[in-house]
């Protein structure tokens, strides 16, 4: 297909860590719907003048299906009904209008993002190499997870074939332990996994985000997995040494993403289930 007719948001949301105030719950969420209703207003205008329908992939976060220490996800779960929950599906209904007028929508909701470019991974390193880290609240929480190659692969695997619509949870077949991470970021980075961080503390530090570190949530990829998509990192252990091997594209020392010219689209099957 022509690339030219993908499009892909580069607005950086409003950042979720840090206290709940009404207002910041209204900068959190207006920055991603609001932000989502201009870019599918300008394809729709772009349609009407003659233009053809594009391509629209959209983040969205796991966060859509709320959090549960029981419960497993997939894309036939519903949305949750807590804050996060709210906003995403706000978020993903926004995408969704530019399916009326003909353009491709693919939702893609992320977990986890190993990188130590930012996110949990960035904040939990530092405190590991003071030897300082442990599970944070009881450990037995569910992480779904996913690695950043993964995320890269995904993104242009959608954008070349035309079988991706609707939503996928962008996450590891194999979701883990609060405490399995720890103990195996430890052992990575030759540190102890002895500390556990209170829930009092986890507060202090994240904010509003708490919540989803101490109940978690277990996502799997249900759509991706039918579809045919082969991850390159589906255990912990192989997901991080890739992280902080000094080889990694994804690391600091480099920031080189996969180039889409003459990739081919890989076999797909049509899922049968999801949204």
């Amino acid at each position: 297909m022509d690339n030219s007719s993908v499009l892909i948001p580069k607005d950086r949301p409003f950042p979720l860590v840090g206290r709940w105030t009404e207002k910041r719950k209204a900068e959190i969420r207006n920055s991603r719907v609001i932000g989502t209703r201009r870019i599918v207003s300008i394809l729709r205008r772009n349609v009407l003048n003659g233009s053809t329908p594009t391509t629209l992939i959209n983040a969205s976060a796991v966060g859509f299906y709320g959090t549960s220490s029981t419960a497993c996800f997939d894309e036939s779960s519903p949305a949750g009904k807590d804050f996060l929950a709210n906003v995403a599906k706000a978020w993903e209904a926004e995408a969704r209008r530019a399916s009326a007028d003909g353009n491709r929508t693919v939702l893609l909701r992320l977990g986890l993002v190993m990188s130590i470019d930012g996110g949990a991974l960035q904040k939990l390193v530092p405190v590991f190499k003071a030897f300082l880290g442990g599970p944070v609240g009881t450990g037995t929480q569910w992480v779904s997870w996913v690695h950043m190659d993964d995320v890269l692969d995904i993104v242009v695997d959608a954008i070349v074939s035309e079988s991706y619509s609707g939503a996928y949870n962008v996450t590891s077949p194999q979701p883990a332990r609060f405490s399995e991470i720890c103990d195996e970021l430890g052992a990575r980075l030759g540190r102890p996994s002895w500390l556990p961080v209170p829930s009092s503390i986890l507060n202090l530090m994240l904010g509003g985000p708490a919540e989803l570190v101490l109940k978690g949530q277990k996502v799997l990829p249900s759509k991706l997995l039918e579809g045919g998509y082969k991850f390159k990192h589906k255990d912990l252990r192989s997901a991080l040494r890739r992280t902080f091997d000094d080889s990694n594209p994804n690391s600091l020392r480099s920031q080189t993403a996969p180039t889409i010219k003459n990739r081919q689209a890989p076999p797909r099957k049509t899922p049968t289930r999801g949204q």
